[in-house]
């Protein structure tokens, strides 16, 4: 500032500029280099645009005077006042001593940027300066704008791209110093619209390339500057806070978020520096230190814990690797010694049980995972030899893992849930095709060794390597099954023939099942086949076996073990044929279709005989039963034909011209179908018979004798569903249903109706809609003639409707709704008979269909379900007559009542706002179509058309709120005048009613 104002005061010779340049040399040589530079004022680097130019002598000389000012480079002297005064002294505008601040402000900063290396105390330096000269963001904005044109136009314009992409280059580094100073001032100092637009402008003169790469070049910046403030954190630990780097953070710009990165670094760094100093250990204090170093630096305690196990995990796992591998090449080492090597590694590096426990785990399970990957190796190249070594390798790992599992459990290192479920996973997962490969190699081995550990060992083998039963089952079958087939067999032979007794042949099988270490269930595998392959020895081509060979088979199972129940299911499935042959048997033995007594006891015997259970030998009787139901089922089905059929239809259907009796007695008629009238076959006999035929074979559903027990749909074990299509059995039963009630024969065919429709096999459904179908037509029919000649239901009349329903089996529920209905139904068919006479119904008709609804009991806006265009176009009528009628009006005061309209509304269940509305429109539009047809009237000279015109204009005018439309003044006179002729008297005039009606039709012409 000093040498600013002593070239100013060169330039401008004058009587004062002497003291000025004798007090601008003073002193200035020492202060920093950017006040120095400043002081060497040349000229303004602001552009001219927009600028007063300078009063030469009293602009220059205001300048001077605040350079001096500024040139000790103490600027805490300096007030508003002070600024205030100097502006005042020398008459300078408010815009012209903003620019000579600016100015100033500008040539401080790029002699600042003379120096590329940044300081922390340059901040502090231009902070000062902008208070000291009073400057606001604006001007602060445009000094650092100029700044940065004389920095373009020096650093950049003439400086090739290479260079200034060089981070180490002294342009470069300028430039990124240029957009620090101007980031972080205008950041303090101006609001956020303020300092963005003028590091956008910023952006723009020095070419960078966005405002993130403004951002990332103070980053750069300022990154190096908190780096060394970290430094300084580790060697004063104990004297900084998280706030004191917080704060270093918020002055070089940064954010809790850039810094992360460096931070774990250095957290990470020093957790390293004192692990190697301890030989690879971390005590207390070192936990202490790493603890105050995460709360300095914002590590939040996740975060430490899993950089801390990021490092001391690996050293964990070296010393547990190499215990596991002292044990592997010395089996009687004291599992004592490595427990305790891994208990003193635990605690020297301060892990806690919890966090050593998944890292032991997941190294026992990499010590067995590295063999076992190699026998899978082997596996997928058919090396057989190779993968056994390997699975022998991972046996030998797995023992030494479950001792040091054993060991620490017992130390309380690993929970005993851990060490329960270790083995299930310990390996990892392989195909099936390669699991099952592996097994059977060390299977093949272990049983040719005979040892029971090593059998032991590989059972152990079966959930590690995702084994199910069945595949281990699958592979002793094929591995072992044979060898254990032909010694079973041997043993049986020399049983049989009489070489040993058969306790000594048991023993020898059980001698060699052992030695084997055979599972059970592949022995009664073996032991199920052979008992097999015997019962079909004789059992082939549907024969019954004898008492002998039955008596051979019990022995037979009795030697293997094998119990009663788990054989069932082979005898059923080797004599079923022969079962049901017996059963037709049976049923073709009797000569009206029911099994005799003594034909169930033979059948029974044979069951037994053939080891057939109870349920099963009923299964199949029924399926028997079915076989023989087939013929009865189209028997059945003729006479059902012969029923509805003509005889020409019956013949064209069959080809024949007549059909059998039926009647079982000879004497039927051969004339045929319902429609000749004359269908003798007889249907419910028929239906009966086949009642008869289930009920005497046992084959109803059992009804339960429990007192309050639910009621449920009987399920029939055997039906005729699908010999004939369900179309034709429900037609069949429908015609039972109705024969059946024309016979009226008590209970004779009761069995028939209770079960008929289950024996057909139809749906519970359709045998209940069917019975209600006919029901409600025999229902209908009663109702129907009551209410067409009667229009009611008389209570009188409620004794015969009861017994009808009793009759039919309906319910009462059922009934009444079923009244109901066709009580709604006769009313709406009264309506849709009078609309169909006319669309526009009268008073008459009105009433005609309330009285109707009346007499049934049938409220019509509550009940009916109607269209709504039909109930308005009913309303509408109904409040017209009541208009027309003179109803609609109070007897006392001749005004509409509004509680008439109200029940007309309500007896047709019309809305009250759409009634409303409705009402309305008919009045008016009544009103002005009676005005209309009373003036054509009287002018055709049709004087009593025009009356009857001028009774519904006065009916319709109370109600309507407004006078008829008549303009022609004479009109209205003659339309008076022909009513008062039409009414008056010779003598005595008009009477009251009249008077009224005629003072009406004034006030509604407005006469």
């Amino acid at each position: 500032f000093a040498a600013a104002a002593a070239e100013v005061a060169a330039a401008r010779v004058s009587a004062g500029t002497a003291l000025a340049a004798a007090a601008a040399g003073a002193s200035w040589a020492v202060l920093p280099p950017p006040v120095a530079a400043v002081a060497a004022y040349g000229g303004s680097i602001l552009g001219a645009q927009g600028r007063r130019k300078m009063v030469p002598a009293m602009d220059a000389a205001a300048k001077l005077e605040l350079a001096e000012l500024l040139a000790p480079g103490d600027y805490t002297s300096i007030t508003p006042t002070t600024l205030e005064a100097i502006q005042t002294k020398y008459k300078v505008p408010d815009e012209v001593f903003t620019d000579i601040k600016v100015d100033l402000y500008a040539k401080f900063l790029v002699a600042m940027l003379r120096s590329p290396e940044f300081k922390t105390s340059e901040l502090k330096e231009c902070a000062a300066l902008k208070e000291a000269l009073a400057m606001d963001g604006e001007a602060l904005g445009d000094a650092f704008f100029a700044c940065a044109e004389e920095i373009y136009t020096t650093k950049v314009a003439w400086t090739n791209t290479k260079v200034l992409e060089d981070p180490e280059s002294l342009e470069r580094m300028t430039l990124d110093k240029c957009a620090f100073l101007a980031s972080r001032v205008m950041g303090d100092h101006d609001t956020a619209e303020g300092a963005a637009y003028t590091l956008a402008r910023i952006v723009t003169i020095l070419q960078l390339e966005s405002k993130q790469d403004l951002e990332d070049r103070c980053f750069d910046v300022a990154m190096p500057l908190y780096q060394t403030a970290l430094d300084t954190v580790l060697t004063k630990l104990e004297s900084v806070t998280y706030d004191n780097l917080a704060k270093a953070r918020a002055s070089l710009g940064l954010s809790d978020r850039q810094v992360v990165e460096e931070h774990e670094s250095v957290f990470t760094n020093e957790l390293c520096s004192i692990m190697e100093k301890a030989d690879f250990q971390l005590d207390k204090d070192g936990v202490a230190r790493l603890a105050k170093l995460a709360e300095v630096l914002g590590v939040s305690d996740a975060d430490r814990e899993a950089m801390v196990l990021e490092q001391i995990i690996p050293v964990f796992e070296f010393d547990i690797n190499d215990v596991m591998a002292r044990m592997m090449e010395d089996p009687t080492a004291e599992v004592s010694e490595a427990v305790g090597v891994v208990c003193a590694r635990m605690a020297g590096l301060s892990m806690t049980p919890k966090q050593a426990q998944s890292v032991i785990v997941n190294c026992l399970k990499a010590n067995l995972a590295k063999p076992f990957e190699q026998a899978v190796s082997y596996a997928r190249v058919d090396n057989a030899k190779g993968a056994l070594g390997a699975m022998q390798a991972t046996l030998e790992s797995k023992e030494a893992a479950a001792i040091m599992l054993e060991a620490l459990e017992e130390n309380k290192l690993v929970p005993v849930e851990v060490v329960d479920e270790f083995f299930n996973s310990a390996l990892p997962p392989v195909s099936s095709s390669i699991a099952k490969q592996l097994y059977t190699g060390m299977l093949l081995d272990a049983l040719e060794a005979e040892e029971p550990e090593v059998m032991d060992a590989v059972a152990e083998l079966e959930p590690m390597l995702g084994l199910t039963d069945a595949d281990v089952l699958a592979i002793y079958n094929k591995e072992c099954g044979p060898v254990l087939n032909t010694k079973l067999k041997e043993n049986l032979w020399k049983m049989e023939k009489g070489e040993c007794s058969p306790e000594e042949a048991k023993q020898a099988l059980d001698e060699y099942t052992s030695a084997a270490r055979v599972p059970g269930k592949v022995l009664e595998s073996v032991s199920m086949s052979t008992y097999q392959e015997r019962l079909e020895s004789v059992t082939s081509e549907g024969k019954i076996m004898s008492k002998d060979e039955r008596a051979d088979l019990d022995n037979l199972r009795t030697f293997l073990s094998i119990a009663d129940a788990d054989v069932l299911h082979l005898h059923l499935a080797a004599s079923s044929d022969a079962y049901k042959k017996s059963c037709a048997e049976a049923f073709s033995a009797a000569s009206n279709g029911i099994v005799s007594a003594e034909y169930r006891d033979g059948l029974a015997k044979v069951a037994d005989r053939l080891m057939i259970s109870e349920e099963d030998a009923s299964k199949l009787f029924n399926l028997a039963a079915r076989a023989h139901l087939e013929p009865m089922a189209k028997k059945l089905v003729d006479v059902f034909e012969r029923n509805v059929l003509t005889k020409e239809q019956y013949a064209q259907k069959h080809g024949t011209d007549d059909g059998e009796d039926f009647t079982g007695d000879g004497t039927g008629d051969k004339s045929l179908g319902i429609g000749e009238g004359s269908g003798n076959a007889d249907l419910p006999g028929a239906c009966l018979a086949l009642a008869q035929f289930f009920e005497g074979n046992g084959l109803l559903p059992e009804e339960s004798d429990e007192e309050g027990a639910k009621e449920e749909s009987p399920k029939y074990a055997v039906t005729a569903s699908g010999l004939f299509q369900e179309k034709m059995f429900e037609e069949l039963f429908r015609t039972f249903k109705v024969k059946s009630m024309q016979e009226q024969a008590g209970s004779k065919y009761d069995l028939a109706a209770k079960h008929l429709g289950g024996l057909l096999g139809l749906p519970e459904g359709v045998t209940d809609r069917i019975t209600s179908e006919l029901g409600a037509d025999v229902y209908k029919n009663f109702v129907g003639q009551l209410l067409n000649t009667k229009g009611t239901v008389e209570p009188g009349d409620f004794q015969q409707l009861v017994t009808i329903q009793q009759s039919l089996g309906m319910g009462e529920d059922e009934a009444m709704e079923l009244l109901w209905s066709l009580k709604k139904g006769f009313v709406a068919k009264k309506i849709e008979s009078a609309l169909s006479v006319t669309t526009n119904p009268d008073g008459s008709t009105i009433a005609e269909i309330k009285a109707v609804a009346k007499r049934a009991g049938v409220d019509i806006g509550s009940d009916m379900e109607l269209e709504a265009k039909t109930l308005m176009k009913l309303f509408l009528a109904d409040a017209k007559d009541a208009v027309l009628s003179g109803r609609g009006l109070d007897k006392a005061t001749g005004e509409p009542s509004p509680e008439v309209l109200s029940q007309v509304q309500e007896d047709w269940g019309v809305e009250t706002d759409v009634a409303g509305g409705a009402f309305e429109e008919m009045v008016k539009s009544g009103l002005a179509k009676a005005a209309e047809q009373a003036q054509g009237a009287l002018q055709r000279d049709d004087q009593k058309t025009a009356l009857e015109a001028l009774e519904e204009l006065i009916a319709f005018s109370p109600f309507a709120g407004e006078g008829a439309k008549v303009e022609n003044e004479a009109m209205k006179v003659d339309l008076v005048k022909v009513y008062k002729d039409a009414k008056a008297d010779y003598v005595e005039g008009l009477n009251e009613e009249d008077a009224k009606k005629l003072e009406t039709l004034e006030a509604a012409l407005r006469c």
